[in-house]
């Protein structure tokens, strides 16, 4: 692999202007920000007049599709792509079956990414500081000057869903003062706050319910209730009428019962591979998470354990949540 650069927002923007046919790509189990923030993008770039094509392996979630209105979205790589890039995508890992991309002919040209822990695979603009992608998609639009693109409602909307979703409503410890700032700037410019606070946190369907309730009930404890985990089977993540993407709020239960300290949530999936998401309350999971090729940010990672047997995968990580523990309290 040849080696990667940073890009500073002049370069990165100069780059993007010389294509037409640009591929954004987001990772697996797209998430508001990458989806906000890769749409935001496609639309910044369409006003350019290049025909941008948001690519993810995994289907956009229904509750999400909103965001991608009228973008023209695939699960792989148009054949007439002249520039690849990535949005929210810590390592190569997280792009699924287009891993295969990566130190090929179409190997994705640019990472935009916000997270503390990952491995460069592209030249790259990478703000860890940035509390969601969307805040670096919002830069570049300030840096190229495109004031005139503040009046598509759809792009402000899907920057400000972007960092709603990374800060938890802002709830989260990584919302910071330009946070808040870039936030104001979004309501300025006639984002829906109330709108989409309602859709991406206040609207479950019956699926979801269903999904929380499961981690609720199902979910167990280490002595002392510090650490909690939930291992699904496929079968479990469809019974009832549930689908895979209804668990993606699981983990939040889990960490909100009193006196959490770390979180697990452990999924079987079709590929006969096991996804893990951690949260916690303080310990760098990121570090945790990196160790099995994965990444995120310090209270908020995921991995992929190369097993099919979710129990299996979960007492894997929960051994490396256990030893991470106690190093901090030694």
């Amino acid at each position: 692999m040849t080696r990667c650069r940073a890009l500073t927002f002049a370069r990165t923007l100069e780059r993007l202007r010389a294509c037409r046919r640009p591929a954004v790509l987001i990772h697996t189990r797209p998430d508001g920000d990458c989806v906000g923030s890769g749409a935001a993008l496609c639309r910044m770039l369409t006003a350019w007049g290049e025909r941008p094509t948001l690519v993810c392996p995994d289907p956009v979630p229904a509750r999400l599709a909103f965001l991608v209105e009228g973008i023209a979205v695939s699960d792989d790589l148009p054949a007439d792509t002249d520039l690849s890039l990535t949005v929210d995508v810590a390592a190569p890992t997280q792009l699924g079956r287009l891993e295969s991309l990566i130190g090929g002919p179409f190997s994705p040209a640019i990472m935009i990414d916000h997270h503390q822990s990952g491995r460069p695979f592209a030249d790259h603009l990478i703000d860890p500081r940035a509390a969601a992608c969307g805040e670096i998609v919002w830069r570049l639009l300030c840096a190229a000057g495109e004031e005139r693109l503040t009046a598509d409602r759809r792009l402000i909307d899907a920057l400000y869903a972007a960092i709603l979703s990374d800060t938890g409503c802002f709830r989260f410890s990584n919302t910071t003062p330009a946070t808040l700032r870039i936030a104001a700037r979004l309501l300025d410019a006639g984002a829906d706050a109330a709108g989409l606070v309602r859709r991406l946190f206040f609207s479950k369907t019956p699926g979801q319910l269903s999904a929380e309730v499961l981690a609720a009930t199902k979910h167990r404890a280490l002595p002392g209730g510090r650490v909690r985990w939930l291992a699904l089977t496929r079968r479990e993540q469809t019974e009832e009428g549930r689908t895979p993407d209804d668990f993606e709020s699981a983990i939040e239960v889990l960490r909100e019962i009193e006196c959490t300290d770390v979180a697990l949530v452990a999924r079987e999936t079709a590929d006969g591979v096991t996804k893990c998401s951690l949260r916690s309350a303080g310990l760098d999971v990121s570090a945790v998470c990196a160790a099995f090729g994965g990444g995120g940010h310090r209270c908020a990672a995921g991995c992929t354990v190369t097993t099919s047997d979710p129990e299996e995968a979960a007492r894997i990580l929960l051994e490396a949540i256990v030893r991470a523990l106690g190093q901090t309290e030694a």
